[in-house]
């Protein structure tokens, strides 16, 4: 059972609506989503204790989402803190976050493995790999032949706005079907194949 959900970025207002940030955006969705039971700022994050609701009423346990306040890069130092303060297990987390080897609004979902994402090492280094991951397509920055680290803090084309849109509504939508312990990588696929 998901207890934490993380969504990377970088905290500072300049960073906003760039392709790094795209965690934040789906955590931000999921606040708004769901009943908000207490918020508080510690282990240098933001943290929302929240309870979504299923179709048979209010789920059991716990559930938090962090967004750190750290920069992406060093993201993992306090989500490792948090996780082992309140003894959650690596299988329960899932983090959220881009992938430029992900065509833009693509979905995947994955538990473990490795990765060359740096805010994603920081929490390997942190936590362990055994957490889940659910990676959102930023497009491939050689295409526009740039580097890496140029092209994520870049915001996305007006013409990617929509299908990013879909995309964080989606993810929302699918993160509150895997708390419920639902299978959704049939639904990920899916929505890929169908993503204009």
């Amino acid at each position: 059972m998901i207890k934490l959900i993380a969504g990377l970025g970088n905290p500072a207002t300049k960073y906003g609506g760039t392709r790094h940030n795209i965690g934040y955006e789906v955590l931000e969705s999921l606040k708004n989503k769901w009943e908000t039971i207490n918020c508080s700022s510690k282990f240098e994050a933001e943290i929302n204790e929240v309870r979504p609701q299923s179709d048979r009423g209010l789920t059991s346990g716990k559930l938090y989402l962090f967004k750190s306040k750290t920069f992406m890069n060093e993201s993992g130092k306090p989500l490792g803190e948090f996780a082992r303060f309140y003894k959650i297990e690596p299988q329960e987390v899932l983090i959220i976050y881009d992938d430029v080897d992900l065509p833009v609004g693509h979905l995947r979902l994955s538990e473990g493995g490795s990765s060359g994402h740096q805010g994603v090492l920081s929490i390997m280094e942190n936590l362990e790999e055994d957490f889940w991951r659910l990676r959102i397509g930023i497009g491939d920055n050689r295409a526009v032949g740039l580097p890496s680290e140029t092209y994520v803090l870049q915001k996305f084309k007006p013409e990617e706005k929509e299908i990013i849109k879909k995309s964080i509504e989606k993810s929302a939508e699918l993160i509150e079907m895997l708390v419920k312990g639902e299978d959704i990588k049939s639904e990920i696929a899916e929505f890929n194949k169908n993503l204009v």
